[in-house]
């Protein structure tokens, strides 16, 4: 839905209230969430006879965050090359400041929290959140993940609307074991935060052969749903990897 620009003007006007979430707006106007977002973080639209001064100070650089998501099938022996990759991608990211979220399960999450601890370790400072559905939950059982201690458990309060959002993308919610259900439901925190306010700018990836497929299928359904990139590794990897430079370097 393209709205006007008077409806753009009323969103605004509603939000500085102090009385609508965003959620609430997204619903009431017929648009994502991420729209909404995009809305009321815009300046005010102004007529061409009202500006006098020209804006001279430089836009600050954003402080951008990605969710690292995955199969667990990245760990398997036989895609060593693929983790490679994923884990420079992480590195990268990480040493360039960009922030993290992610489920602290084995494969890809595992190996992007390994570069995040490895970055960390190095001096460089991040923001890092990481979902997992119990404060027992470890990649490896017998041993505690690279970021253990950035471990947290999402807000129980959302719950309930956090599995509204599942059941409304996952293709089978009714198969899901009450367990399998808390796992899909950490991921809405991995890309809207603990407040389901605060969405990432992008989520970095991995599946076989690109496919939406798996837990991997509910982060880049919901990110399709919020207009947030998804770059999938486990696709046309060079061309992912361009894209992701790109994008970076665009903001």
């Amino acid at each position: 839905m393209r709205l006007t620009k008077e409806q753009r003007a009323e969103i605004r006007a509603l939000w500085a209230t102090g009385n609508f979430k965003k959620s609430e707006l997204a619903t009431q106007f017929g648009v994502s969430h991420q729209s909404i977002t995009k809305i009321v973080n815009k300046p005010t639209e102004v007529t061409e006879s009202s500006v006098t001064v020209p804006i001279t100070e430089p836009k600050p650089r954003k402080k951008l965050k990605f969710a690292f998501v995955g199969s667990r099938e990245l760990s398997d022996p036989s895609n060593e090359a693929e983790a490679e990759v994923f884990f420079q991608v992480a590195y990268t990211c990480a040493t360039l400041g960009i922030g993290y979220r992610s489920g602290g399960a084995l494969g890809a999450d595992y190996i992007s929290e390994l570069a995040y601890r490895t970055a960390l370790d190095e001096g460089h400072e991040n923001d890092i959140e990481i979902y997992v559905p119990n404060g027992y939950f470890r990649a490896e059982s017998s041993k505690d993940n690279p970021l253990q201690s950035y471990h947290v458990i999402p807000n129980k309060d959302t719950y309930e609307y956090r599995k509204e959002i599942i059941k409304s993308i996952h293709p089978k919610p009714s198969a899901l074991t009450s367990f399998a259900m808390a796992l899909h439901c950490r991921n809405v925190n991995q890309l809207c935060g603990d407040d389901l306010e605060s969405n990432v700018d992008a989520v970095v990836c991995w599946t076989k052969d690109g496919k939406t497929v798996g837990g991997t299928a509910t982060a880049i359904n919901l990110a399709g749903y919020l207009d947030i990139p998804v770059f999938n590794l486990g696709a046309n990897t060079e061309n992912v990897l361009n894209a992701l430079e790109a994008y970076i370097k665009e903001n």
